[in-house]
């Protein structure tokens, strides 16, 4: 978990709403609309997996923002978890 939050301090604009042993909830917001997507990261240490999930709160698309996010987000944690 230390690599996640580690990972999360280096996304802009990002705040952490819940923290637990295997699970954060956090709240990215927008750099010119500032509107608020939702991250949530779950780690399965008996799996060995870590779950990501990246979402808009409002509108249609997007345009990729998500995406991009979860792919560095576990470009950050890969090897390290």
């Amino acid at each position: 978990m230390a690599a996640v939050r580690a990972a999360l301090e280096e996304l802009p604009r990002c705040r952490v709403l819940e923290s637990r042993a295997d699970y954060v909830h956090a709240v990215v917001s927008s750099w010119l609309l500032r509107f608020r997507d939702d991250l949530e990261i779950w780690i399965d240490a008996e799996g060995r997996l870590v779950h990501f999930r990246s979402a808009s709160r409002i509108g249609y698309s997007d345009l990729g923002v998500n995406r991009r996010r979860i792919e560095r987000l576990s470009a950050a944690l890969r090897g390290k978890v």
